[in-house]
This record gives C-alpha cells, structure tokens and sequence, in this order.
C-alpha cells in the first residue's frame, strides 16, 4: 500500500528544470519544445527558449513562444508574444 501512495506523489509532482539566465537559476516545469496554452490565447504554442531580456529585467522567468500552425506551415506569420512562466499551462 505504501507504494501506490508513493507513485500517486510521484506521478502529482511535476519534474522541475533549471534555467539559467543572467546570473540566475530559475525552477520550471516547462523545457525548450514544450507545447502549451496560455488561457486567454487560443492557439497552442512552442517554447523556442528564454526571452533573455524579459527575464533580467523582470526577474521572472519569461519564454519565447510560437504559434505551433506557424511551426506547421498551416501560417505564414506567428502572433504569440513573450509569455511569464506562471501564465502557461502544458498543453493536453
């Protein structure tokens, strides 16, 4: 019984990555092809990597995106913008 308590806690807590960026570590869920959502976009995006200027500025770590049609060719022209860490979700 022990451990499916422990594989339920496994399974719940998501694997955290380290980003640096300008002299700072960043813990994230979320890696360099990630798809995900933002709610108030309504296209699926892909993490390209980290908008650099943002995050030292900001001090949050912030990510450069695109538009997953543009990725396709489905569109000649992304209109996804650089989104904080804490206003995306992985996309199901």
């Amino acid at each position: 019984m022990s451990k499916q308590k422990d594989n339920k806690e496994t399974e719940s807590k998501p694997e955290l990555y380290t980003v640096l960026c300008a002299g700072r570590e960043y813990k994230t869920k979320f890696k360099e092809g990630d798809r995900v959502e933002k709610g108030s976009y309504i296209k699926v995006m892909i993490i390209e990597g980290v908008d650099d200027f943002l995050t030292s500025a900001l001090k949050e770590l912030h990510w450069l995106v695109v538009d997953e049609d543009y990725m396709l060719g489905k569109n000649k022209s992304t209109h996804a913008e650089p989104v904080s860490d804490n206003e995306i979700e992985t996309c199901t």
